[in-house]
């Protein structure tokens, strides 16, 4: 975040070019090319066991999905957002839209939400250090 005491003030393109090359020099982790490099994971600090208790009942009906992490994703001063990292196979896009469209019903408005795969390697890192909340129970061929 540039200046973030000051509002109203506008860079220059020379200007920002000059604070990212003192930034870069000075080896600033703030000041980042990637979005993933700034986004920060903690587990949830509020109760959202309304979320998980619909998730659940939807993604128990969803063969392509083996497990599901809860997490708050800060992406750097901004308010923290509910994450949701999905380990299935298959197009995310047939599992996230319908899947938001059913939680859109118990999320509250000061709630938002957010998908991702466990198989990218933001999904890996922000489901690190978060046990599960849904496991898929294995089928009789798989045991």
């Amino acid at each position: 975040m540039l200046n973030p005491n000051s509002y109203g003030k506008e860079f220059t393109s020379q200007e920002i070019k000059r604070i990212v090359m003192i930034a870069r020099n000075l080896k600033i982790k703030a000041i980042s090319y990637t979005e993933e490099d700034t986004i920060t994971y903690r587990p949830v600090e509020h109760s959202v066991g309304h979320i998980i208790k619909a998730a659940v009942k939807f993604l128990s009906k969803q063969p392509n999905v083996d497990r599901a992490f809860i997490m708050e994703m800060i992406k750097g001063c901004e308010k923290p957002q509910i994450l949701m990292v999905l380990d299935m196979m298959g197009s995310t896009r047939k599992l996230f839209v319908p899947l938001s469209k059913y939680l859109s019903k118990t999320v509250k408005p000061n709630e938002h939400l957010a998908f991702i795969s466990y198989e990218q390697d933001m999904g890996k890192k922000a489901a690190e250090n978060i046990d599960p909340f849904y496991v898929r129970k294995k089928r009789y061929f798989e045991k």
